[in-house]
């Protein structure tokens, strides 16, 4: 038998360092003022998307670029 020891909780924003506080700072720059998580979800979704539209990359060659949202709980992929 292994034994695991559990997982460590995850850090909070303020401990957050490297890659996740740029994560985060993003994210938290296109939801701040969603009125609610569903809101929020949507305008990360929305803000995402349009960042990686308006990559010289992405847009020179003309990719096309799609928000979606899936629900871990239903299984459901809403297109946004």
């Amino acid at each position: 038998m292994i034994s695991r020891s559990p997982p460590a909780p995850a850090p909070r924003y303020a401990e957050a360092g490297g890659n996740l506080k740029i994560i985060l700072d993003r994210i938290r720059s296109a939801c701040g003022g969603s009125a609610s998580e569903e809101d929020a979800i949507r305008d990360n979704i929305r803000h995402t998307v349009e960042q990686i539209r308006n990559n010289e990359v992405v847009a020179r060659c003309r990719a096309v670029v799609a928000g979606a949202y899936y629900d871990i709980r239903s299984g459901v992929v809403s297109w946004r």
